[in-house]
């Protein structure tokens, strides 16, 4: 474990479970305190858009030409993979990770924020669960956009939410009406 995070809460993803061999490991990022962390996912997406007004001056609807806008934001004035522990920030990327995944589930019909007793990977994060019949897929916005802010490898909020776009309509699920 890096020295920078001891004493801090960190996740590790439970994928690496299922590592085998010389697989890379997945990152291990600080996480923000407990409190953000016990909000409702749809209580995070209203800070998001709180946060966004206050610190960037802009208004945002759950739209993807809305998380494009913020994306680019992001770009300009955020720094993703050179953050140490100690100035990472853990909140915005929570925030923005729980937009993104809000953004994909209107977008997309049949997804909805997960239980706890339905999560696949263990993860503390909040999740979106697409599920048709006994079909189920788990989609772990809000720690893959934070793992991209701590580690810079990937895509942005952006990208990650068209490749998930075009991931649950190759499985056969449509866009929202």
């Amino acid at each position: 474990m890096d020295v920078s995070l001891r004493g801090r809460p960190v996740y590790r993803d439970a994928r690496l479970l299922y590592a085998v061999g010389n697989m890379p490991t997945l990152p291990i990022f600080p996480l923000p305190d407990a409190g953000i962390l016990a909000l409702a996912p749809a209580e995070m997406v209203h800070a998001a858009i709180a946060t966004a007004r206050k610190a960037f001056g802009v208004e945002l609807a759950l739209t993807a030409p809305h998380l494009a806008r913020l994306d680019a934001l992001l770009a300009e004035r955020t720094r993703a993979g050179e953050y140490t522990a100690e100035r990472f920030p853990a909140m915005l990327a929570l925030l923005v990770g729980a937009f993104t995944g809000e953004v994909l589930r209107l977008t997309v019909a049949g997804g909805d924020w997960g239980a706890r007793e339905d999560d696949i990977f263990a993860t503390p994060l909040p999740f979106l669960l697409y599920t048709r019949g006994e079909y189920a897929r788990q989609i772990n916005a809000v720690e893959d956009v934070m793992a991209y802010f701590w580690t810079g490898d990937g895509p942005s909020s952006y990208g990650y939410y068209q490749e998930q776009v075009a991931a649950l309509r190759r499985l056969g699920f449509t866009a929202a009406v």
